[in-house]
C-alpha cells in the first residue's frame, strides 16, 4: 500500500473516531444535568472531565496538524462540561487539589467557541514567515508586474539580512517584506486582536484574559521591572553595537546619535553566532574552538544525539528512558523535513513523540537537550490529572529547556561528561569570548521581544488605534 493511501486510510479512521467522541460528548453533556453539587459529587464530575480529557488528547494527536495548539483543542473538548462545573461552589472545597482543578479548567469558559475564521486566522498567522510576497530585487520585470511570489521571510529573506555586506539589498529586503505584507496576514492580526476584545468584561480587559494563565495580574508591569533591572547592560551593549556598526559603516550610515536603523540591529542578532559578525570578540586572538570539527570526526548518529541528552537527566536522578519507549516514541525526520534549522516536532499531551533532526551539528546537540526536557517534563505532568497537568505558566516547558541547554553547553559538561574539546584550555580570557556570544544573542533581543509584547497588549487594550497598527 503506498504511502499516501495509509495516511488517507489514518485521516479516515480518526475522523470517524473524532466523531464518536463528538457524539459520545454530547451524550455526556446531556448526563451531567444532575442535583448534587457537593464537594464529592464534583469529585466525581472531575473523574469524568479527567477521561474525557485524556481519551480525546490521545484522539487528537492522530490527526494533529499543527495549526491549533492541544491546548485550545483540549479546551475546546471540554465546553460540555462547563456550564455544569460552574453551578458547584467549587471556592468552598476543602480539597486543595479538586479546587485547583476546577479553576483551570473553567477557565476554558471565557474563550467563544471554535469556529472556521479563527482556525484561518491563526493557520495565516503562523505561516506568514513562510509565505512567498518579496520580489527577488535582481529581477526588476517582476517588480514592475507586482506579481511578487518570490521569497519568504524564513528560507530566503532572513539569509540575506543576516549574510549580505550590501546595506541596500539589506535595508531594501527588510522593508519590502514589511511593505509587501498581504491584506490576509493584517486580516488575521485584527481578528486576533478583536477575539480578545470581544471576550473583555468591564472587571476583566483583554491583557488580563491574555495573562490568566501566568496568574498574576500585574505581570505586564514586573516585565518592566525586568526591563528596568538589565538596562544598564543593555545601554552599554547597544552603544558597544552602534560603536561597531558605525566602524563598519562609517558615520553617514550610523550617526553618533539617535537610534540604530532598525535592518542593521536585526542583522546584529541574526549573526550572534557568527565568525563573521559585526561585533566581534573581546579577545579575537583566542579563537573558540570550532566543536563541529570534532562531531565530524566522531561520525555520531543522529540518535546519538538524543541519547546523550537522554544520559544527561538520567545523570540527575530522572528516570532513564528504555529503549522500548525511545525506538516506540522517538522517530527520525525525512531530511526535508523540519525546515531551515531542522526543527524538531514534539507532541507531549497524552501520547509521546518526538520527531528528531537526521543531521548532527553542535547546534542541534544542545537543542537536543532541550527537546529532552520537554519530554521528561511531559511524563511528569501526563501522570497527573486534568488541571493538575498544567505547565506552571506558559512557557515553562521552554525555559526550562533553555537552562538545560545552558548547562549541556558550558565546557566543563562538553570535556568531562561528552568528552569533547579536550585539547583546549578554557582560561578566563576563552570563556569571556564564550559569554560575550551569549550576551549579544540574549541581551540585545530580550529588548525587541518585550517592545512586541508591550505594544501586542496596548493594542488589545485599544491605546493604540487601529490606523497605527504596523
Amino acid at each position: 500500500m503506498s504511502l499516501e493511501m495509509k495516511r488517507l486510510d489514518k485521516n479516515n479512521f480518526c475522523i470517524g473516531f473524532l466523531l464518536v467522541h463528538l457524539l459520545l460528548g454530547h451524550a455526556q453533556s446531556a448526563q451531567l444535568k444532575t442535583n448534587c453539587f457537593t464537594e464529592q459529587c464534583g469529585a466525581e464530575l472531575m473523574g469524568q472531565v479527567n477521561d474525557v480529557y485524556w481519551e480525546s488528547a490521545t484522539a487528537y494527536r492522530q490527526f494533529s496538524d499543527d495549526v491549533l495548539s492541544p491546548e485550545i483543542l483540549m479546551r475546546e473538548k471540554l465546553r460540555p462540561f462547563y456550564e455544569t462545573l460552574k453551578k458547584f461552589d467549587w471556592k468552598s472545597f476543602q480539597d486543595p487539589l479538586l479546587k485547583r482543578q476546577f479553576e483551570v479548567v473553567l477557565r476554558g469558559d471565557i474563550y467563544p467557541p471554535l469556529n472556521y475564521e479563527f482556525k484561518k486566522a491563526t493557520n495565516t498567522l503562523k505561516s506568514m514567515a513562510k509565505q512567498k510576497f518579496v520580489c527577488n530585487r535582481k529581477k526588476p520585470h517582476r517588480l514592475q508586474s507586482g506579481q511578487c511570489t518570490d521569497f519568504a521571510f524564513i528560507h530566503q529573506i532572513k539569509s540575506k539580512i543576516a549574510n549580505s555586506d550590501d546595506l541596500e539589498e539589506i535595508k531594501w529586503y527588510w522593508a519590502e517584506w514589511r511593505s509587501r505584507m498581504p491584506a490576509q496576514i493584517k486580516d488575521a492580526l485584527h481578528y486576533y486582536i478583536h477575539y480578545y476584545q470581544n471576550m473583555s468584561t468591564p472587571e476583566m480587559s483583554a491583557s488580563a484574559i491574555w495573562y490568566d494563565q501566568y496568574e498574576d495580574p500585574n505581570f505586564l508591569d514586573e516585565l518592566e521591572e525586568l526591563m528596568d533591572a538589565i538596562q544598564p547592560f543593555y545601554k552599554e551593549m547597544h552603544a558597544h553595537l552602534k560603536h561597531a556598526l558605525r566602524q563598519r559603516y562609517g558615520d553617514e550610515v550610523i550617526p553618533s546619535t539617535g537610534l540604530i536603523p532598525h535592518h542593521l540591529m536585526e542583522q546584529a542578532m541574526y549573526q550572534s553566532w557568527k565568525k563573521q559578525s559585526v561585533l566581534r570578540n573581546p579577545f579575537p586572538q583566542r579563537k573558540l574552538p570550532n566543536v563541529q570539527h570534532e562531531l565530524d570526526d566522531l561520525e555520531w548518529f543522529p540518535f546519538d544525539l538524543v541519547n546523550i541528552s537522554c544520559s544527561f537527566f538520567g545523570s540527575m536522578g530522572f528516570n532513564n528512558l528504555t529503549e522500548d519507549f525511545m525506538r516506540d516514541n522517538f522517530i527520525e525526520m525525512e531530511p526535508a523535513e523540519g525546515g531551515p534549522d531542522c526543527k524538531s516536532r514534539i507532541f507531549t499531551y497524552a501520547e509521546i513523540e518526538l520527531n528528531y533532526c537526521p543531521k548532527v551539528y553542535y547546534k542541534k546537540l544542545l537543542q537536543t537537550h532541550g527537546d529532552i526536557t520537554h519530554i521528561q517534563y511531559a511524563i511528569l505532568k501526563n501522570n497527573l490529572s486534568v488541571g493538575l497537568n498544567q505547565e506552571a505558566a506558559p512557557g515553562f516547558g521552554n525555559a526550562m529547556g533553555e537552562a538545560v541547554i545552558l548547562s549541556a553547553s558550558t565546557p566543563k559538561h562538553l570535556q568531562e561528561r561528552l568528552g569533547l574539546l579536550t585539547t583546549y584550555d578554557y582560561d578566563d580570557i576563552l570563556n569571556l569570548n564564550r559569554l560575550y556570544r551569549m550576551a549579544v544573542h540574549t541581551v540585545l533581543s530580550i529588548p525587541t521581544y518585550f517592545v512586541h509584547e508591550k505594544l501586542w497588549i496596548d493594542m488589545i487594550d485599544n491605546k493604540v488605534a487601529p490606523e497605527n497598527y504596523n
